[in-house]
Formats: C-alpha cells, sequence, structure tokens
C-alpha cells in the first residue's frame, strides 16, 4: 500500500482527536453527560435523565464548540442529532427517534445495522421488528409490546400473512467459499448449487441476491436443509404459475410461434432477466395464488351464511269471496 506511513498518522491523529473528546465530556462534572459509544469520528452522549430535547440540544452545541476550539483549524466537532429515545445494541447498529433541530416537533424513525434497514432479512422480521419499536417508543409499555406480538405470532401460525414477507434474499458467491461441507455453506449457495443441479442455466451472477424461503421440516432436521428455492417451493406446494401459460397462449393466438424461427441457425439463447424482474414475477404470482384462496374462503362464508339463514317463505294471500 503506498504512503503506508501517511494512513497511519491519519488514523492516529483522528484517534487522538476522539480519546481527547471522550475525556473532556466524562471529565465535565457540569455537564452531566457521558460517552457511552465513540468510533472513528462520531460519538454517542449519554444525557442525565430528565433532559428535554432542546436542552439535549443546548448541551451538544455546548460540548461540539468545545472540542472545536481545543483543535486546530479545520478540526471541527458537528452537532449532528439527537436521539429520544434510543436502543444502542452493538456498533454500528442503534435505532431510535432522531431529532435534527430543537424547532422540530415530529421526530423521524431512524435505524443503522439492524434488521429494519438490512437488506438480507425478511419483510416479516423488518416490519414486526419496527412496528414493535415504534410501539415500544411512542407508549414504554411493554404489556402493549407483548399483545402486538401475540397478535402477530397469532396471524402466522394461521396462515394470514403474505407469503411475500417470508422470502430471503441474499447475495451468493459461489467459487469464493473455502469449506466444501455442505452444512457449512450459507443457505444462498445451497440453494443455488441445487438450481443449477436441476438446470445448468440457472447459474447466478457473482454476489446476486437469490430469493428463498426457509420451510419447516420433520422434526429432528437441521435448519442448514431448511432453505429451499422459490421456484421449487412453489412447484412442491403444486401452485400453478399462471403467467407463463397465459404468455404462452396469447403469443400462440397472435400467430407467433415462440419455438420455431425464420432462420436456420438456431436461436439465440433467451436473455436472462434481473432479479428485480423475477422476484416481480413470482410475487405476481403469490397474489394470484392469495386472491384466489381469499375468493374460495368467501365463497365457501357465503354458502355458511346462507345455509345458517334460509331465505324466509313469502307470505302470500287468499281472497276468499262472500258466498252469502
Amino acid at each position: 500500500m503506498p504512503c503506508a506511513e501517511l494512513a497511519d498518522n491519519i488514523v492516529q491523529c483522528g484517534r487522538s482527536t476522539l480519546e481527547m473528546a471522550i475525556s473532556f465530556v466524562n471529565a465535565h462534572d457540569k455537564l452531566k453527560a457521558k460517552v457511552i459509544y465513540g468510533d472513528t469520528d462520531s460519538l454517542f452522549v449519554l444525557l442525565l435523565k430528565g433532559r428535554t430535547v432542546k436542552e439535549s440540544f443546548r448541551i451538544g452545541n455546548e460540548i461540539a464548540s468545545a472540542i472545536t476550539a481545543m483543535n486546530p483549524s479545520p478540526v471541527t466537532l458537528k452537532m449532528e442529532k439527537v436521539y429520544h429515545p434510543c436502543f444502542l445494541l452493538t456498533k454500528k447498529c442503534y435505532v431510535g427517534y432522531s431529532y435534527e433541530s430543537p424547532e422540530q416537533s415530529e421526530p423521524v424513525f431512524d435505524a443503522k445495522g439492524i434488521e429494519t434497514v438490512r437488506r438480507d432479512t425478511c419483510g416479516a422480521v423488518s416490519k414486526t421488528l419496527e412496528n414493535s419499536l415504534r410501539l415500544f417508543f411512542e407508549h414504554q409499555n411493554t404489556s402493549e409490546l407483548k399483545a402486538y406480538l401475540q397478535r402477530q405470532w397469532t396471524r402466522i401460525l394461521s396462515g394470514r400473512v403474505s407469503l411475500q414477507d417470508f422470502v430471503f434474499a441474499k447475495e451468493v458467491r459461489l467459487g469464493t467459499y473455502c469449506t466444501k461441507s455442505s452444512s457449512s455453506l450459507p443457505p444462498t449457495s445451497i440453494v443455488a448449487t441445487k438450481a443449477m443441479r436441476a438446470d445448468p442455466r440457472a447459474e447466478p451472477r457473482y454476489a446476486e441476491r437469490i430469493p428463498y424461503v426457509v420451510i419447516h421440516g420433520e422434526p429432528g432436521a437441521r435448519l442448514i436443509d431448511m432453505p429451499q428455492g422459490l421456484w421449487f417451493f412453489l412447484i412442491a406446494h403444486h401452485f400453478p404459475l399462471y403467467h407463463s401459460f397465459s404468455s404462452l397462449s396469447l403469443s400462440l393466438s397472435n400467430g407467433t410461434n415462440p419455438f420455431s424461427s425464420s432462420s436456420s441457425d438456431p436461436p439465440p439463447p433467451p436473455k436472462r432477466s434481473s432479479l428485480s424482474a423475477r422476484l416481480s414475477f413470482v410475487f405476481d404470482q403469490i397474489d394470484t395464488i392469495e386472491k384466489q384462496q381469499q375468493s374460495q374462503k368467501d365463497q365457501t362464508l357465503q354458502r355458511i351464511a346462507l345455509g345458517a339463514n334460509p331465505e324466509t317463505p313469502k307470505l302470500t294471500t287468499h281472497l276468499i269471496p262472500n258466498r252469502s
């Protein structure tokens, strides 16, 4: 690496500046503040309980001005935002309601490094976690949070959650894994390998995100064997793929034979669609399936309602002539 000594000096200078700022905040009794996290170029300062958002901005600006005055120009410490409330989980993983100015009335849900913003998790996890955090931040009542989670588990176990919310999509890098044991490979590698065995053309691109679901196995089954590709899952559960058949029927009705060619040369291989296009296609199939299932449920409920409330017999009036 060129200029390694210069790079080391820059890192050391930044570290010493950060350590000096941490020592200043912790030693300042008037502020009644404590640095709970500091990394590279940022500080998280915990203030005494009971401080308002406006007071936090005032104290933060005082700290920023004092640290800036202690360092030579152009080193500047900027007061960025206030989190109230906040969860600081691990390094670079935190979430909270953020305020960027004292005049801001409505906070912004701000998350870094957790499942609500990560792309390698499924929708059921990210949505449930974000709603749980919002509920706790706004009410700070564990009983309400517990009731919400119980309702979510009930919806999941009763099958009232869309299949789309259980789809994972993680990157795969075939050929870069050191292990040869399938039990040590990531789920995307296992799913991609199974797909390539069925169709060699299914080889994914480098760092491509592979969609898959984790199915429920038999008792004693290993979790590493439970990931299943989305296509195989749909086929194994006999989910019809209406879109492919309707597209083929449309092309044939327009007088186009997709299996013939005007020239003697073999047709070129079809261009691989992007991951977003393939996911959109799969999700369209899932929506179609769920709409049909819901329609069947509605029809069943209507038949039950008609059976429980039979049609009221009509009353007819007979006129009897007077014979007297």
